[in-house]
């Protein structure tokens, strides 16, 4: 078994527990939203050691109207997802996963509660499950949590994205037209008919400069998103020039699936933009690539 991370819970932790233990009705609920209130504290002070923002705020466990309809322990970690914080009580060596935690958690991190909810034992994570129990042999070390928190660092998560929780540096479609007006001399009004189609209609449009070295050719790679269902998305994937009117002549962007095979590629030939429109589902991995001459630049996603 993995060695456990001690995280002490305070008074003032185990009275926000009880206030929200008040709150339900029904005593088996009351017990359990006191343990996972302990749980999801003790998971935010490890955060907050590693320097990872978390937003409490923002969290259904911390919604005294969801928590009466949910049994969610969940913890947002800001520009990187959602995790599950799952109570474990003294004696136990199997865990309870909500129904409402088996999808859109990036991870779940088991925390053993000692017998007075003094301390709470940090056993290990595990970055998705498949049914509504975990053992806890199952568990990977806190080692591994750092590294694996990383590539979510590195690859936005575009269903976070329908929740208003954005990836670090990528911008909202306005933010960007301001950033280009801003700059002495450039068309900003070509770089916004780029973009009429991918402004006026509805969904979720955020964008991220890339600089491609040759010349000092920089380019802003879109992304659009439309929901289809509760797990498909459509998503529209768009480069445009950042400071000329047209892409270079060969510039290249190309669509990877997860195993880095192209499924869609397409060459700019001095065209005003590129762009790709396809369906994913949730989970689904895919890359953008930018190739202009021996420049080469691949943004990975997950849907």
């Amino acid at each position: 078994m993995n060695s456990p991370l001690t995280i002490p819970l305070t008074l003032k932790d185990r009275d926000l527990a009880q206030r929200f233990k008040n709150q339900q009705p029904n005593p088996q609920k009351a017990d359990q939203v006191y343990s996972q209130t302990l749980a999801v504290l003790a998971v935010d002070y490890y955060c907050q050691w590693l320097g990872i923002e978390t937003d409490l705020d923002s969290d259904d466990s911390w919604n005294p109207i969801v928590k009466l309809l949910s049994n969610s322990a969940d913890l947002t970690l800001k520009n990187i997802g959602k995790i599950e914080c799952l109570p474990l009580l003294p004696g136990n060596n199997r865990v309870k996963v909500p129904v409402e935690a088996l999808a859109d958690r990036i991870g779940y991190i088991v925390v053993q509660l000692s017998d007075d909810f003094r301390q709470g034992n940090l056993l290990g994570f595990v970055p998705s499950v498949s049914s509504g129990e975990l053992k806890i042999e199952e568990l990977r070390s806190l080692l591994e949590w750092i590294n694996y928190l990383e590539t979510f660092k590195e690859k936005p998560i575009l269903t976070q994205w329908l929740k208003g929780i954005f990836t670090a540096s990528w911008e909202g479609v306005e933010m960007i037209e301001s950033m280009l007006e801003s700059i002495p001399q450039k068309p900003a009004f070509n770089f916004r008919s780029h973009l009429t189609h991918l402004s006026s209609s509805p969904g979720i449009k955020r964008g991220k400069l890339f600089n491609l070295e040759r010349n000092g050719e920089e380019v802003a790679l879109f992304i659009k998103l439309n929901p289809v269902t509760s797990s498909e998305i459509d998503i529209s994937v768009q480069l445009s020039s950042f400071e000329q009117l047209n892409l270079p002549q060969d510039l290249q962007m190309m669509v990877l699936d997860e195993t880095g095979k192209t499924v869609m590629q397409s060459e700019a030939r001095g065209s005003e933009n590129l762009q790709f429109n396809f369906r994913g589902e949730q989970g689904e991995a895919f890359s953008v690539k930018i190739v202009l001459g021996e420049v080469s630049i691949i943004q990975d996603f997950v849907v």
